[in-house]
């Protein structure tokens, strides 16, 4: 078993930054899908980055194909001693991680973070609208990542490096085409969701409806792109999130021994 503290990386440690941005990748992503964002975040948000078993420095490890499992791990790692405010951002099964990491910190009676950004995925709640892939022939499966935006069609040539990153993809969306959602209460935080005007797969009208698993406020941001509009509207995204981690961020004010318990990591 992969020890707790491997599951997140923080490239660049900020003790100064007033917050911390805890970000979770999309299926078959590692640490180094959110490296570009080090130097185009406030200085005052330190950024930490989930990272799952089968890839980067973990390759040899087994890769998890449970959500339930894989937030339990998470969780694990974010048990920590920093009580810096925490937020989440995850994008597409990352939004889906992001999420059940915070149910399972509730479950356990831990802290939360104090928002939860969902990007590129309907609500967690919602069956999937899309005949799931991750169990597809070889070919039929790449091809299906080439037309989704998530892989360039020039690694279609190089059938050594599909075999070496396919394991980790299936275990990935695997995740994100078994998950069964059970029912709990909203979570008590703040929800803002970013969806692709062009994404078919999670349009925009599922995405909204991340409002449903709030009892906080919901907010939502579409960007004219596909489900990729991660990369491709990679500095209009980041604006966004750092505007809305700036805005829902407590103040020192707000800081009271109640509001650590709830809401610090």
């Amino acid at each position: 078993m992969t020890p707790a503290s491997h599951y997140l990386v923080n490239p660049r440690p900020n003790p100064a930054a007033k917050s911390r941005l805890v970000v979770f990748p999309y299926a078959g992503g590692g640490a180094a899908v959110y490296y570009s964002w080090l130097d185009r975040l406030p200085a005052d948000i330190e950024l930490s980055i989930v990272r799952l078993p089968g890839r980067e420095s973990l390759i040899d490890s087994e890769p998890l194909c449970d959500a339930r499992q894989a937030s339990a791990h998470i969780a694990d790692t974010l048990a920590s001693a920093d009580k810096r405010p925490v937020a989440y951002f995850g994008h597409s099964l990352g939004a889906l991680m992001a999420f059940e990491t915070a149910r399972e910190q509730r479950r356990r009676g831990a802290p939360l973070p104090y928002l939860l950004m969902a990007s590129a995925r309907s609500a967690a709640h919602l069956p999937m609208d899309r005949e799931p892939f991750f169990a597809m022939p070889r070919d039929a499966f790449f091809a299906r990542l080439v037309e989704m935006g998530g892989m360039p069609e020039e690694m279609l040539a190089v059938p050594e490096l599909l075999e070496f990153v396919e394991p980790t993809l299936r275990a990935d969306l695997m995740i994100n085409d078994t998950y069964e959602h059970t029912l709990e209460p909203p979570l008590p935080l703040p929800i803002v969701a970013f969806a692709g005007r062009h994404d078919s797969d999670f349009p925009e009208a599922g995405v909204a409806r991340w409002s449903e698993l709030t009892s906080a406020s919901f907010q939502q941001h579409i960007f004219d792109g596909g489900h990729f509009f991660l990369n491709t509207h990679r500095d209009e995204l980041l604006r966004w999130v750092a505007h809305y981690a700036a805005e829902y961020r407590p103040s020192s004010a707000e800081l009271t021994p109640g509001h650590r318990e709830l809401y610090f990591v």
